[in-house]
């Protein structure tokens, strides 16, 4: 019974942050909001956070106050004059300070390395949030080009139905065969199959999107309708340099790449101080507050060197510089697939668009001829083939439009996603 209620508040306060219907920008405010991929990746930049402020912390004294408690008793036993017994009790209270004053820049190096672990960082969280952007934009369209393909099927079975009762009326008045409509009733079944599975299209869209979004399947979703409009006014495209310019410029994986470069030349510089001569040097300080008050000082300067240590400083060397040099291979491996990955989001938004002039050229020339082709067939001119092939040509020439629009509007987003774009919220909500 607990569990059921729990489940139940669960799935209202899912049904409470979900708006209706649900516009693309609530979509990712929620997404970005629940998800645990973007949960992981900022609590992965927490972390980077808590390591650069512990190597930061090395330049700081540690400051150590004590106490501490004794009870001690010994028994010594001493031929000829019996046992003597030693009696300790006591409590001591001190505090001391150390403080590191060089170690041969070895904990400079260390909060370089950890700065530019949380820069990182920082780039791993916008990559999360971009990649979760785009599913989930990717997700919202996908459901409404689903959407959009059940209301074609839809019609295509109303344009079937008229079929065969304009058909069955044509037999009555004995102008069209019986076979005429044995022939148009299989068109209707063939359709009726067609929105079957439309249906289950939109069903299967439904929840993926839930899944981007994190929520629970039984929470509705009801999507604001986004079509040929949205698409017609996507702004024009630039130059292709211009995109990749941006790309190398704001991608995070790249900049995520370039930066462990760097970590890398850090991590080579400091095996290689490991593997010389190290001198370090700190200053300590100890106040017995109680009992018998006094303070020590102390300020130690060493230098040691690894004569011999099976070759390992010397190998960690060169497992640090073979390092160093794969991760600038890395970064040059990047800038190719980030230069091929603009430019076929470039390509591909090219010809989405191209595409979607030409679908809505033919979809405006099907209209005509089909209406073209049911009028005759009423008239008892062109035959039933006629009309099929027409509603047939019809069906084809929405379902292409319909795949123009949203494939223009997916291609748009991960356009933006191969250049590194991010996406903001104004005050407004509106996208910036």
């Amino acid at each position: 019974m607990c569990v059921a209620v729990l489940a139940a508040a669960a799935w209202a306060q899912d049904s409470a942050q979900v708006p209706q219907p649900l516009t693309l920008k609530d979509a990712i405010r929620i997404a970005l909001q629940k998800h645990p991929s973007v949960a992981i990746a900022r609590n992965q930049l927490e972390q980077a956070k808590a390591r650069r402020d512990q190597a930061q912390a090395r330049y700081f004294p540690t400051i150590s106050p004590s106490a501490t408690y004794v009870n001690q008793q010994t028994r010594t036993a001493l031929p000829g004059f019996g046992t003597r017994v030693g009696t300790i009790d006591e409590t001591r209270t001190d505090i001391s300070l150390r403080q590191t004053v060089f170690d041969s820049g070895q904990r400079e190096l260390s909060a370089a390395q950890a700065r530019r672990s949380v820069e990182s960082a920082e780039q791993a969280y916008r990559d999360a949030v971009q990649q979760k952007v785009l599913s989930v934009t990717t997700a919202y369209y996908e459901l409404l080009r689903r959407m959009a393909l059940q209301k074609v099927a839809s019609a295509n079975v109303q344009r079937a139905q008229q079929t065969v009762d304009v058909v069955k009326a044509q037999v009555e008045v004995g102008v069209a065969a019986q076979k005429d409509v044995l022939q148009a009733e299989a068109e209707l079944a063939n359709a009726q199959v067609s929105l079957i599975q439309a249906r289950n299209q939109v069903r299967l869209a439904e929840a993926s999107l839930r899944n981007e979004l994190g929520v629970g399947q039984e929470v509705p979703l009801q999507v604001a309708e986004v079509g040929d409009k949205e698409a017609e006014q996507l702004p024009p495209l630039g130059s292709l340099e211009e995109y990749l310019n941006q790309a190398f410029t704001q991608r995070p994986d790249y900049q995520r790449q370039r930066i462990s470069s760097e970590i890398q030349r850090l991590s080579l510089r400091l095996a290689q101080i490991q593997a010389g001569i190290q001198i370090q040097s700190d200053f300590t300080y100890g106040r017995r507050i109680d009992p018998d008050p006094g303070d020590t000082r102390s300020f130690t300067v060493s230098a040691t060197y690894p004569l011999f240590d099976g070759g390992s400083a010397r190998a960690a060397v060169r497992d640090a510089r073979a390092g160093y040099d794969s991760a600038l291979q890395q970064l040059e491996q990047l800038k190719l697939t980030v230069r091929l990955d603009v430019e076929q989001a470039y390509l591909t938004r090219a010809e989405a668009h191209e595409r979607l002039n030409a679908a809505r050229k033919a979809l405006e020339a099907a209209q005509v001829n089909y209406q073209a082709a049911l009028e005759s067939r009423k008239e008892g001119v062109s035959s039933l083939i006629e009309v099929i092939n027409a509603q047939v040509a019809l069906v084809n020439a929405e379902t292409n439009y319909v795949q123009a629009i949203y494939d223009l509007l997916s291609a748009d987003a991960r356009l933006q996603r191969a250049v590194g774009r991010d996406y903001a919220f104004s005050e407004g909500g509106e996208q910036g």
